[in-house]
């Protein structure tokens, strides 16, 4: 598990510094504008997988803008398995932090994956702001959808810290799931 902590920080990282830089310049080109704006999409999903956060949005004179942080290169690295302590084997792939992939073995997790997701989507922004005005959350997790007896669903981990991920594999192994394979079609 060490190793898969390492690299989800290494690519949390990365993708912070980019988000970071993107917010710098995005502030001084528009204002008034703001990180993590929560908005609520209109589709028939249950609440948690209809909220999400845009990443910088600006708002100048009737004009919206809205800036994704979609960084084009990623950390490289071959995929693994590691099987945690609670018994959840997880097959690691290369992730895209706002973009990564769950194939669950089973869907008994979904009402723990809504509660997940309003945890760290925060709709109330009760988190603390950092440095950068960045509140330490998700942006946004699709409904999960069957596919080849898998159960799958997309996390944008937005400025969440690495505890996100880790309370995710332990939601899913509480919850009945034995096999999870994590990656993200973005990269190529």
């Amino acid at each position: 598990m060490e190793q898969l902590l390492n690299i989800v920080t290494s690519v949390r990282s990365r993708f912070l510094n980019k988000f970071v830089a993107l917010l710098n310049d995005f502030r001084e080109r528009h204002s008034p504008s703001a990180p993590e704006v929560l908005m609520e999409l209109q589709r028939k999903d249950a609440y948690p997988f209809r909220l999400y956060r845009a990443d910088i949005l600006s708002n100048v004179n009737g004009h919206t803008e809205i800036k994704e942080v979609n960084p084009d290169s990623y950390l490289n690295f071959e995929p693994f398995t590691v099987t945690t302590a609670t018994g959840l084997q997880i097959l690691f792939h290369p992730i895209a932090w706002y973009g990564t992939e769950f194939k669950c073995n089973t869907d008994s997790f979904t009402s723990g994956l809504e509660n997940w997701t309003l945890r760290w989507l925060d709709p109330h922004d009760e988190h603390e702001l950092d440095a950068h005005g960045l509140q330490g959350v998700i942006h946004s997790v699709t409904a999960p959808t069957a596919n080849n007896n898998n159960w799958e669903f997309t996390v944008d981990f937005g400025s969440a810290p690495i505890e996100a991920m880790e309370e995710l594999f332990v939601m899913l192994a509480t919850a009945g799931v034995t096999k999870v394979e994590v990656s993200s079609s973005c990269i190529d």
